[in-house]
């Protein structure tokens, strides 16, 4: 399962080098970008990744990548290579499609380190003939989404601004679900190895890869505030687990943490409360970004249905959420239909016409005090240069 092959007539093929390893490139399907930008954008971001552990073992690795004629996007690491599915491979032609793409590349290198040989003990070895249950998803996944987007930062493939709309874009994600205030993400990165990533009961769980990716930036932030970083963390599990091929626990992690803290009481609460506990990431959040300068805004603009009432729709009028906290969610289904509604300012109710299983109703809702689902935004205050020697630890 770590030899992956793919065969074809029509592969398409560079490389490059960094020290002493060969990065090869194999593309299967249309090309459509500058393959000598790509090459020396792969080249950059794994020079910083080497650099961030000081060592890369094998002397050859491969980006097995399937460009496809449909939309797809995957990514899955191997021990020397990862195979990436990218589609529609036309849309590469454009910036913010190749970010994926790019994006995607960085994140499955660094499993090269992180998770194919710094691994949890439950998969050291490998043990195909039962199941395994992990509680290490905020390592395994939320680093290396983290990680994986901060050396493009760091090697110059984001400017400030790309890389902010990363975060906005996670932000975005976190708080527009709520499975954050019903289970933690160790008890979701367990659940994990039974659902997979389908979405499965509304509201239940939350994505290590996402909610991992915020944690892991709240900490980084935390650990530069002591002169420490989550890249010096994570050398260090390298050195103590990856390179001495023994399997750590979650519990490990946090120990190098607070290590690198030299604040054990403040770390210790920072697990209890967002690791192992379900507490509320958004206040800390806006602290940490404030201290270097970065405001989140929350904006409730131009959607009353959203905003007011607490449903979210479609364009064809299929209700796709609805606030836990609104009236709607009471009374309203997901899958509804939404065929005409009316927004009676002066009564502050909207009146609605839905369909539902072939049902025809007529429903009136009130409009909440609370407002729901905010629109995030970040912006720069003051010095710029300031906040991204910050975020790439200069």
């Amino acid at each position: 399962m770590d030899s992956p092959l793919l065969a074809s007539p029509d592969l398409k093929y560079d490389s490059y080098k960094v020290g002493n390893s060969t990065f090869h490139l194999w593309f299967n399907g249309e090309i459509h970008f500058d393959l000598a930008d790509l090459k020396s954008t792969f080249k950059a971001f794994t020079k910083n990744q080497i650099e961030a552990y000081g060592d890369f073992s094998s002397k050859d690795y491969h980006f097995i990548i399937q460009l496809l004629p449909y939309r797809h996007y995957h990514g899955v690491e191997h021990r020397d290579s990862t195979v990436i599915t990218f589609g529609p491979a036309e849309s590469l032609k454009d910036k913010t499609q190749m970010d994926e793409l790019v994006g995607v590349s960085s994140h499955e290198l660094y499993h090269y380190w992180n998770v194919c040989r710094i691994r949890p003990k439950g998969i050291l070895p490998y043990d195909l003939s039962k199941e395994v249950y992990l509680e290490e998803g905020l390592v395994m996944e939320g680093v290396t989404t983290y990680m994986g987007d901060h050396y493009l930062l760091k090697s110059g493939y984001f400017n400030l601004e790309e890389y902010l709309l990363i975060l906005q874009k996670q932000i975005q994600k976190e708080f527009d679900s709520f499975g954050w205030q019903h289970q933690s993400i160790v008890q979701s990165s367990f659940d994990l190895w039974l659902d997979g990533y389908k979405a499965g009961i509304p509201e239940k769980k939350v994505s290590i890869y996402n909610r991992g990716a915020l944690i892991s930036l709240c900490l980084d932030l935390i650990l530069t505030s002591f002169e420490s970083s989550l890249e010096k963390v994570m050398k260090d599990m390298w050195i103590q687990f990856g390179k001495a091929e023994i399997g750590y626990c979650l519990k490990d992690f946090e120990k190098l943490v607070i290590l690198h803290s030299r604040d054990k009481a403040f770390i210790k609460s920072f697990f209890q409360n967002f690791v192992y506990g379900e507490k509320d990431l958004l206040p800390l959040l806006k602290n940490l970004l404030a201290d270097i300068n970065i405001e989140i805004l929350e904006n409730f603009e131009n959607n009353d249905l959203l905003h007011f009432f607490g449903i979210r729709k479609e364009d064809s009028g299929i209700i796709t959420q609805l606030h836990p906290d609104s009236e709607a969610y009471t009374i309203l289904m997901k899958n509804d239909r939404i065929l005409e509604y009316v927004d009676n300012t002066t009564a502050d109710q909207v009146n609605l016409k839905i369909e539902r299983l072939g049902k025809i109703i007529n429903i009136n809702i009130i409009k909440s005090q609370k407002m729901f689902f905010p629109k995030f935004t970040l912006l720069t205050k003051k010095n710029p240069k300031s906040t991204l020697s910050v975020l790439i630890g200069k």
